[in-house]
């Protein structure tokens, strides 16, 4: 077992027991400026390159001016999988929501159903 006492310039006191390897590992992070916790990073799960999420695909159709009428569940799901996003209703309706709530996009009642608008 190895022992290192090492004392930083803003006072900070760190006293370090392991082995010859694990010492070292540690020094060279203090020497290069990086925290001892750098080692374990959390890797986020990126989306993959060329895959669009429902909300991207939503605000796409958007973007084209689909949504300067009411439209509804069906039309919406109808006009995805033209672009080639195959989704249940039922996902859809939740994705959806969530854009009316960021007030992304806007939410009527006509004829009894909900048909979702541009903001």
């Amino acid at each position: 077992m190895v022992k290192a006492e090492i004392k930083k310039k803003d006072g900070t006191h760190i006293i370090v027991d392991g082995s010859e390897e694990e010492v070292k590992k540690l020094l060279d992070l203090l020497d290069e400026g990086k925290p001892a916790s750098a080692q374990k990073t959390k890797k986020t799960k990126e989306p993959e390159k060329g895959k669009m999420s429902i909300g991207d695909m939503i605000l796409e159709l958007k973007e084209e001016k689909f949504f300067n009428s009411p439209k509804s569940l069906v039309e919406i799901k109808n006009a995805l999988s033209e672009n080639g996003g195959i989704y249940e209703v039922t996902t859809l309706s939740a994705s959806l929501i969530r854009l009316v709530r960021k007030r992304t996009l806007g939410r009527i009642k006509q004829d009894n159903k909900w048909k979702y608008v541009k903001r």
